[in-house]
């Protein structure tokens, strides 16, 4: 654990229902502060809070059609958060957009489906934060 503080967790999701899902399973877990985004914008607006992590959907257009989408979040993470880890968690299923997100660096996406869950705590099991 870092200096003894908890980890920094930005949810970003425009679902409702599954963003308390996220918090829910956040909760249950010592050592995370969760803060949660129902749009980009929102989260961009509070990157100077240097989140530890990024659990970050693809699709981010439920209340705004126009709305920016994961990939140009996470460029935005990128340039302002070098350090902070980011999962995406989508439904995205495309084969096109998932290699377009690879090409960008993202090297964590999971699927919404029954094993989410599974997947985070392993990738959290890696990053040693549980």
């Amino acid at each position: 654990m870092k200096e003894n503080k908890p980890y920094l967790v930005f949810l970003v999701e425009d679902d409702k229902f599954y963003l308390e899902i996220l918090e829910s399973y956040f909760g249950s877990k010592k050592n995370f502060e969760t803060k949660r985004f129902l749009t980009a914008q929102e989260c961009e607006e509070n990157l100077h809070l240097q989140p530890d992590l990024v659990i970050l959907d693809y699709f981010l257009d439920k209340y705004d059609a126009n709305a920016p989408d994961g990939k140009w979040m996470y460029k935005k993470i990128q340039e302002r958060c070098p350090k902070a880890k980011i999962i995406i968690v989508s439904a995205q299923q495309s084969a096109s957009v998932v290699f377009g997100l690879v090409k960008e660096g993202v090297r964590n996406y999971i699927m919404k489906d029954k094993e989410t869950f599974e997947e985070l705590d392993s990738l959290l099991e890696e990053y040693a934060w549980i």
